[in-house]
């Protein structure tokens, strides 16, 4: 049994951390949020308890939303809500430089590889 360490968003639904994955994921998706560190593989046993596991993870709490991770970077959700200019200047914030000429997706995208990067 696989529950969520951070926001999961699928095609049906949304999920919490903690939250249990109830539904079937394709394997690349899968790939992702365990190479991401996303998921928390769980014996089927103790999924009513998490607490028993350790799995309760407080600072989850304290986080704001869209963010993740103990750094504070944020999630792609939140870096799609905002315009060129701020996703420069974000960018600026953690530490990388971004050409205010590149297309907004591409921004993304490279804001999320760097983050990906500083992670792990």
């Amino acid at each position: 049994m696989m529950k969520a360490r951070v926001n999961i968003q699928t095609a049906t639904r949304n999920y919490a951390p903690g939250e249990v994955i109830e539904e079937k994921l394709s394997a690349l998706d899968m790939a992702f949020l365990k190479k991401n560190h996303f998921l928390l593989e769980v014996p089927e046993e103790n999924a009513k308890n998490p607490m028993e596991l350790g799995i309760y993870l407080p600072e989850a709490e304290e986080e704001e939303e869209g963010e993740i991770g103990d750094a504070g970077y944020k999630e792609e959700a939140a870096l799609k809500k905002m315009n060129k200019e701020e996703l420069v200047d974000y960018a600026e914030s953690i530490g990388l430089s971004l050409a205010s000429d590149m297309l907004k997706n591409d921004m993304i995208d490279a804001l999320l590889n760097y983050i990906e990067e500083k992670m792990e």
